[in-house]
């Protein structure tokens, strides 16, 4: 009997320590300064190290929308009873790249600055399941002279 205990408390440690796995998951963001240097609007990721007046520091989150598919899936949950607690097809809105950085340069020239040095954008994850990630969009603000 002690063998048969000893071997089902074996197996079941065995079965439980299966390794989890997921698939990949790759996301991109490119932001193009073309547009904007060619009108004479200065953005770098580095330190401008020219002549400028500072303007001031930009910070800016970004929350995407909490959204319905525009199409429901096929089995869907139609129960409210029946439906996945955990707010299972609900989708974050999808933010373009070119979107996020128009905030910025809206925000700098609104300020009077024509130019934006240090600027940094970054998709943040988040620990809530219902909205996994925000986005930061930090930068300085410059009159370049």
């Amino acid at each position: 009997m002690k063998k048969f205990i000893l071997l089902a408390v074996f197996a079941i440690v065995v079965s439980s320590c299966s390794v989890m796995t997921h698939q990949r998951y790759v996301s991109t963001m490119f932001l193009d300064f073309q547009p904007y240097t060619e009108s004479g609007f200065f953005i770098s990721p580095n330190p401008y190290t020219g002549q400028f007046s500072p303007v001031g520091e930009i910070n800016i989150t970004v929350q995407p929308a909490l959204q319905q598919p525009a199409r429901q899936i096929k089995g869907a949950y139609s129960d409210a009873v029946y439906a996945p607690k955990n707010g299972a097809g609900v989708v974050q809105e999808e933010i373009l790249a070119e979107e996020l950085l128009e905030m910025a340069v809206n925000e700098a020239k609104a300020k009077g600055a024509n130019g934006i040095s240090n600027f940094r954008c970054t998709r943040v994850l988040d620990a809530n399941p219902l909205e996994p990630y925000h986005y930061e969009i930090t930068g300085f603000a410059i009159k370049i002279r």
